[in-house]
């Protein structure tokens, strides 16, 4: 299956999912996620602006002694930029809320949480295809690279190519 197909097919069954779903599956991963002993440890913390049924990781902003940060599109590539429970956001030209101000952090991160359309049981990304997080990853590497799906986006393999980056480990729930 080629990446165009695999795009179509898991944002088509993404967006089936009842909210309800999306709300449980995405607290089950939280919960999975907060006994981590490298997220424990970890002090700065890049999440994502759920859309389109993403695994919404924003109920993470609830745990103390943790500095996050959320991407912004400035040109061809993300900058991470430090983001609390309730501050202001912007609609991106992607349709994605973006931090308006923060503190650039995108070479402390310790933990970077990346959406996925699907992941294959090596570690590779299909995302929606336009490079930003590849490009990111080229330019600055957290400790860890965390993916989180529903069971229903694991592939046996998918075709990687030579500018996709894996990510470190996932989460599926």
């Amino acid at each position: 299956m080629t990446k165009v197909q695999i795009r179509r097919e898991m944002l088509e069954k993404r967006l089936s999912m009842e909210p309800d779903v999306v709300a449980r599956k995405s607290a089950k991963l939280i919960k999975t996620i907060i006994k981590q002993r490298w997220f424990k440890d970890a002090k700065f913390i890049a999440i994502y602006h759920p859309i389109k049924n993403e695994v919404n990781l924003l109920g993470l902003l609830d745990e103390l002694d943790k500095t996050f940060a959320l991407p912004k599109v400035k040109g061809q590539d993300l900058e991470f930029l430090t983001y609390e429970k309730g501050q202001k956001l912007a609609l991106s030209e992607f349709n994605i809320m973006e931090p308006v101000e923060g503190k650039n952090i995108s070479d402390h991160l310790d933990v970077l949480f990346v959406p996925a359309l699907a992941i294959d049981k090596y570690r590779n990304r299909v995302g929606f295809g336009k490079g930003y997080f590849d490009r990111f990853f080229k330019r600055f590497r957290p400790r860890f690279i965390v993916g989180v799906i529903y069971d229903f986006q694991e592939y046996n393999r998918i075709k990687a190519e030579k500018d996709d980056m894996p990510v470190d480990l996932y989460f599926k729930g």
